[in-house]
């Protein structure tokens, strides 16, 4: 709190008819408000794992497979801007490879890491930040010496059903097209195949779950999918 008044103790009954609420509330900005969202991206990756039995004593940044860049999307409503999206990459040694928010490439390190602290070398400046996680992982909050903050993860998975038109047939994986069986305005039976993707070097069929006319398709062969993407959408017989 940097309010006049507030440092030096001048809190009486009616402080805060005195004072707008909104412009008490801290709000972090620059480089600060950067190495705060890094420092939540971090926390979150570590909380996550911590939570994983099977994985005890391995990395975050472990991958059995060289990877793209993981993304998360935290908004705050204390901020301008109040939504970032980050895209980071872990090393073997638990530190930052790569991170980027808003598409603005940073580079940050982690000098220290638990259950409840990250501190974080940015510019040459070390600074320490206090966390935690709450909501089943859906917030987090982030203290400074300058202030703090509260995040709220932004779910980047959603039932496809809520985002798709009705008769829409999504990708069951990630991969990539190498066949497409249908054109637009074919008719199509209950079961028949579709799409072939190719994941793990094995092809996967996707088939229709209804009887119908193909009213779009909206990959080609060659297309990288991701989980949940929509391939075609199809018009149920009635």
């Amino acid at each position: 709190m940097e309010e006049e008044e507030f440092n030096q103790a001048k809190t009486d009954t009616f402080y805060l008819q005195r004072h707008n609420l909104e412009s008490l509330i801290y709000k972090p900005d620059g480089l600060l408000l950067k190495d705060m969202v890094i420092a939540a991206t971090v926390a979150l990756a570590n909380y996550n794992k911590a939570g994983l039995a099977n994985q005890a004593g391995i990395s975050i940044g472990f991958r059995n497979l060289r990877s793209q860049p993981e993304k998360l999307i935290l908004k705050c409503q204390q901020t301008s801007p109040s939504e970032f999206e980050i895209e980071y990459v872990f090393d073997r040694n638990d530190n930052l490879a790569f991170v980027s928010i808003n598409n603005d490439a940073l580079s940050s390190t982690i000098s220290y890491l638990d259950s409840s602290k990250v501190g974080l070398i940015t510019e040459n400046l070390r600074k320490l930040f206090g966390y935690e996680v709450f909501d089943d992982a859906n917030k987090i909050w982030i203290g400074s010496a300058q202030g703090d903050a509260l995040f709220t993860v932004v779910p980047t998975f959603i039932d496809p059903s809520e985002s798709v038109p009705k008769g829409s047939l999504v990708a069951p994986m990630p991969g990539t097209i190498t066949k497409i069986l249908v054109e637009e305005n074919d008719s199509v039976k209950h079961g028949q195949d579709l799409v072939i993707i190719e994941a793990m070097k094995m092809e996967n069929k996707v088939v229709t779950p209804l009887a119908g006319v193909v009213t779009s398709v909206t990959v080609k062969v060659g297309d990288q999918v991701s989980n949940n993407q929509l391939l075609a959408i199809i018009q149920e017989d009635e």
